[in-house]
């Protein structure tokens, strides 16, 4: 490998720490080169009961650790809380 190369190299590779220490690993679920179209379908699914079927590391465990938190952070992309779902009635 060239020295440019490794430079180029090691660059890019400055530049990916960067951007995972600047941001939460949330907001990079299921981004960049990588996309599982399958865990994006149950997400954006409207049906009530939904369910995820795969092998071994295929991504059920992340998949449905992701949604659970974007509905009890309020912050689904495909789906709307109800109101007052945060509230708490003492």
């Amino acid at each position: 490998m060239e020295l440019k190369q490794k430079v180029q190299r090691y660059l890019a590779l400055k530049q990916e720490l960067q951007n995972r220490q600047n941001e939460d690993r949330l907001a990079r679920y299921n981004k960049g080169e990588l996309v599982h179209k399958k865990q994006m379908m149950f997400h954006r699914s409207p049906v009530l009961s939904r369910w995820v079927f795969g092998g071994n590391r295929s991504g059920k465990t992340e998949c449905g650790a992701v949604e659970a938190v974007w509905l009890l952070r309020g912050i689904h992309p495909y789906k709307q809380n109800r109101p007052n779902v945060s509230e708490a009635s003492l």
